[in-house]
Formats: C-alpha cells, sequence, structure tokens
C-alpha cells in the first residue's frame, strides 16, 4: 500500500485601520488534504492478470484564527498648571459687621473693595466697605459724641446697631424695581476699575412651599479687563477670605466677571435654586 499526502494552505487576512482602540485582525486557513490509495489485488484467472483499484479521498479543513491586539494611538496630553493665587487681603471688622446687618435684615446690601486702612501710622490693605442701603454708611459708624452703650473703646469704624429691619416686598417685580435694579447700577459703578464684592439681601419665592423668602447672597465681581494681577488677587480674597467670613452668616456665594450675570435669574439659579435640585 503507497500513501501520497498533497497539502495546499489559503491564508485571507483582515487588519483593522489603526485607531486609539482595539483591533481584531481575523485570519482564516484553509487546509486540503488528497490521499490516494492504491491497492493491488491479484485475482486468480486463467491468464493471471492484475486488477488495481484507485482511491481518491479529499479532505477539506478550515481553520479561523482571530488575535485581537491593542493599537494605541499617541496623543500629546498638555497639563495646564493651575493658577498661582497671591497671599489674600484681610477683612476688617466693619465689613464684618456690615455683612452681619445685611444678614439681620438691616440692610439691603453693602458693597466691599479693597482699599487702605491705618495701623499704627501705616496704610494697609483691607477688604473694606464703599456703600450699603438703603441706611447710608455716614449714618451708620458712631461719631465721637455718640454713646455707646457697653462698648470699651470708640473706634473710628465701630458701626451702629440698625433697629429697624428693611422692607420685604413679597413680590419678585416690586423687589427688583425697589432694591436689586440700583444694586445692579451701583455695582459696576462703584466696581468697575477694581472689582470687588456685594452683600445683598435677595428676595425670592421658593418654587416648592411658594413661601416668600430672603437669603444673603455675596456676589464676587471682578470684570474681564481687569488686570491679571488684580483679578488673581480678587480671586484669592474671595476664596479665602470673603466667602468664608461670610459663610459664617449664611451667606449663599457665586463669582461673575460680566454686569449680566449678576441678574436676579442668574444669580438665584446658580446659588439658592442650584441647591435645591
Amino acid at each position: 500500500m503507497a500513501t501520497t499526502t498533497a497539502t495546499t494552505t489559503a491564508t485571507a487576512s483582515e487588519t483593522a485601520e489603526p485607531a486609539n482602540v482595539e483591533s481584531t485582525t481575523t485570519t482564516e486557513t484553509t487546509t486540503t488534504t488528497e490521499t490516494t490509495t492504491t491497492t493491488e489485488t491479484e485475482t486468480a484467472s486463467e491468464a493471471g492478470s492484475t486488477t488495481t483499484t484507485t482511491t481518491t479521498e479529499t479532505t477539506t479543513e478550515t481553520t479561523t484564527t482571530t488575535e485581537t491586539e491593542a493599537v494605541e494611538k499617541e496623543e500629546k496630553v498638555v497639563v495646564k498648571e493651575p493658577e498661582k493665587l497671591p497671599p489674600p487681603i484681610p477683612i476688617f471688622d466693619d465689613s464684618q459687621a456690615l455683612s452681619f446687618l445685611v444678614r439681620v435684615k438691616r440692610l439691603d446690601w453693602v458693597i466691599l473693595q479693597i482699599g487702605k486702612r491705618k495701623e499704627d501710622g501705616k496704610e494697609i490693605d483691607y477688604v473694606i466697605p464703599i456703600h450699603t442701603s438703603p441706611t447710608e454708611m455716614k449714618d451708620i459708624y458712631y461719631k465721637e459724641d455718640d454713646e455707646q452703650g457697653d462698648r470699651k473703646e470708640k473706634g473710628e469704624f465701630d458701626v451702629k446697631w440698625i433697629e429697624k429691619t428693611v422692607t420685604e416686598h413679597k413680590a419678585v417685580e416690586v423687589y427688583k424695581e425697589n432694591v436689586y435694579s440700583k444694586f445692579l447700577e451701583k455695582m459696576p459703578e462703584l466696581l468697575a476699575k477694581t472689582g470687588g464684592w456685594g452683600c445683598i439681601l435677595v428676595e425670592y419665592q421658593d418654587d416648592k412651599d411658594k413661601k416668600w423668602k430672603r437669603q444673603p447672597i455675596v456676589i464676587a465681581y471682578a470684570p474681564d479687563d481687569l488686570e491679571k494681577d488684580a483679578r488673581l488677587l480678587l480671586k484669592s480674597t474671595t476664596i479665602e477670605t470673603v466667602n468664608k467670613n461670610n459663610k459664617a452668616y449664611e451667606y449663599e456665594c457665586i463669582s461673575v466677571t460680566k454686569v449680566e450675570d449678576m441678574n436676579l435669574e442668574n444669580v438665584l439659579k446658580e446659588t439658592i435654586l442650584k441647591e435645591a435640585k
């Protein structure tokens, strides 16, 4: 018996285009095996002849191999370094006192900025008040001949207690007309060149219980065209001084660079209403 084997291999490859994902390569291999078997049979005959029978069998096997490999695409990652903030400016006592008067509904607002105060003959930077409403600043500080009650010292910037609370309007449009629209005029008028902060008692109607409520909010305003150093100083002072101080008085805080972002709807959306969701 003689055996002959012939093998034929066909390969089809399909490769995915390079991408930043896993690619799959499929290889299909076809193997054909042909086997020929020759059998010689001697047949007894008178002539002594021989008969040969040939049988051919063909077997086809297909093997599919799938290989998955990750094709990595190089990407340049730019890491932006955080801004280096300067040391914050401390807040002066009267700024704290006036912010508290807003919190307890004795003032509609107080506007603050970075300014100079004398200490031991030196001028030092502080966060100081520059405007209040409805009571004017000149009527808030104690004067030389004012009685100060239990106060042991007469300070130049001691703030009086205001007995009368500010008006509660209980209507959005009335509040905007009498209070908030005037506040929006004063903020850029006083802070366009320096930036600063507005601490205001905001009135609004709660969407859930429909009750009329009031909430103190501090708006940090740093105009777009402000010099970089001044902007960074405002940012540092907002984070480390003003917001921390006013959080103790249950203020909400928002930072803006444009006057239009100070509109009442946006301020509520980014503070009170945002937290309510």
